[in-house]
C-alpha cells in the first residue's frame, strides 16, 4: 500500500467521491506531518471518522482525511472487470501519451507504485484527467 507524500497529495488532488467501508485507508495532517490510519467508522450526527488505530481512539472530520484508494479499489474504479481493465491499463502504458507523460530516459517511470499507477489511468479514463506537475489537468 502506497503511503507516500505524491501518492497523498495524488489522492487528495483528485478529489474522488468515497464510500467509506470499515479498513479503508486514509491520511489527514497534524503536527506539520501526514498520518496514516485505517477507517474504523463513521460518526455521522458529528461528521467524524472514527480510528482505532491511532492511541489514544481519534476522532477526525471527514473533511480533513484523504481516502487513499487501495490497488484493488481502483482496479474495480476503472471497469469493474480486473482483466478488462488489466489490458486496457497495458495499452495505456505501451502508448507514446504515457511515454510522453510517465517515463524518463534512463530512469523509469515517474509514477512510484501501483496504486500511482492505477490512479492515473483511472482519471485518464473516468475524467480525462493527467498528473502534471502536481496537479490533475484536464486533457
Amino acid at each position: 500500500m502506497d503511503t507516500s507524500e505524491i501518492y497523498i497529495k495524488m489522492s487528495k488532488e483528485a478529489k474522488l467521491k468515497w464510500k467509506w467501508q470499515k479498513g479503508d485507508f486514509f491520511a489527514f495532517f497534524i503536527e506539520d506531518k501526514w498520518i496514516i490510519d485505517v477507517f474504523y467508522a463513521y460518526w455521522e450526527e458529528k461528521d467524524l471518522l472514527i480510528s482505532p488505530e491511532t492511541y489514544p481512539l481519534r476522532a477526525i472530520k471527514l473533511k480533513e482525511c484523504v481516502p487513499l484508494p487501495r490497488q484493488d479499489q481502483l482496479q474495480e474504479m476503472a471497469d469493474g472487470d480486473w482483466w478488462i481493465s488489466f489490458c486496457d491499463l497495458s495499452t495505456w502504458i505501451e502508448s507514446k501519451q504515457f511515454s510522453q507523460l510517465y517515463w524518463i530516459p534512463q530512469k523509469g517511470c515517474k509514477l512510484n507504485s501501483t496504486e500511482q499507477l492505477w490512479l492515473a489511468f483511472v482519471m485518464k479514463e473516468k475524467w480525462g484527467k493527467e498528473w502534471i506537475n502536481g496537479d490533475w489537468v484536464k486533457k
